[in-house]
């Protein structure tokens, strides 16, 4: 724990001669640099010196990060109404607000939990009226047992700015992930790339991050 920072925005990396400086609230030294966040984030959020070639840069910004203007939405409850109805707690929709939600309750069936999505069209509306309209799905779906809930809690990824940057441009889902030009190493194997979007297998999901820091790590060993 004691080597794990946080709250430390990196705001810009440079790399001298025989190290590699990261500024944020304090100042870094260190030989090598992983970047594992969304590449849209490293190239708007960060500057280098030397700076990124041109090729690397312009196929960052158009690299989508999976899910990243989604709303997930959770509610839990005291107990599991809609098993006791027979019904699987899991279900689409086309009309929304809720878009696919599922049974996520605990392994041990202790605590008892719906959870999914919802359409990023409500993502202008306020909370309490995104509210309203999940618990009238709800409860035209399961019935009034719905609106029992103990907790009702939401994330709109596109305002986390640590995970979220807006595209330039509309970007096709998964659009540049697992591109090439990302399992290559910079500045004389001083940088590399690990973020889910990079991995050559399973790109943007989080078997992706798994597999790219797997790649990553044997990269390293081969160099130092």
């Amino acid at each position: 724990p004691e080597d794990i920072l946080l709250n430390q925005k990196v705001k810009q990396i440079v790399f001298e001669q025989d190290s590699v400086k990261v500024i944020s609230n304090q100042v870094f030294e260190a030989t090598r640099i992983v970047l594992a966040l969304p590449p849209k984030l490293w190239t708007k959020k960060i500057q280098f010196e030397p700076t990124l070639s041109s090729e690397l840069i312009a196929i960052a910004n158009e690299t989508q990060t999976w899910m990243e203007d989604s709303i997930k939405v959770a509610l839990r409850y005291d107990k599991q109404f809609w098993q006791d109805k027979g019904q699987s707690g899991a279900f689409f929709s086309n009309s929304g607000p809720l878009t696919e939600f599922y049974d996520h309750s605990n392994q041990e069936r202790k605590k008892f939990s719906l959870c999914g999505f919802m359409s990023t069209a409500y993502k202008n509306l306020s909370e309490e009226d995104r509210k309203y309209n999940v618990l009238t799905q709800l409860k035209n779906t399961f019935g009034a047992d719905a609106l029992n809930y103990i907790d009702y809690q939401e994330c709109i990824w596109g305002q986390e700015e640590n995970t979220f940057e807006k595209s330039d441009s509309p970007l096709f889902p998964h659009q540049n992930n697992g591109h090439p030009v990302f399992r290559k190493s910079f500045f004389d194997d001083r940088l590399f790339i690990s973020s889910a979007e990079s991995a050559k297998e399973f790109a943007g999901y989080m078997d992706g991050a798994v597999f790219a820091g797997n790649h990553t790590a044997q990269k390293i060993l081969e160099v130092i």
